[in-house]
């Protein structure tokens, strides 16, 4: 057989293993929730410790913003950039 060939076909059987291997499903079960904590005050982040929980929040981007309503602080956002 010409050496094109061989390599030709060495290469799909490679595409063909790659693209079933990443088809292939998975029995195992993972548990993607995380669990919440509820913080206890006062807290420590960083150099910034806050005595109570905020009451409201001024959120200087619109990603800050989003990632505030996504864990449902949306509610506290008084004011956004």
């Amino acid at each position: 057989m010409n050496r094109s060939i061989r390599v030709g076909f060495a290469g799909l059987f490679l595409s063909l293993a790659a693209v079933l291997g990443g088809c292939s499903s998975s029995d195992s079960t993972t548990d993607t929730t995380a669990a919440v904590e509820t913080p206890q005050y006062p807290v420590t982040v960083g150099d910034v410790t806050l005595e109570a929980q905020p009451m409201r929040i001024v959120s200087l981007s619109p990603t800050a913003t989003e990632m505030l309503y996504a864990i449902g602080a949306g509610a506290q956002v008084v004011g956004s950039r």
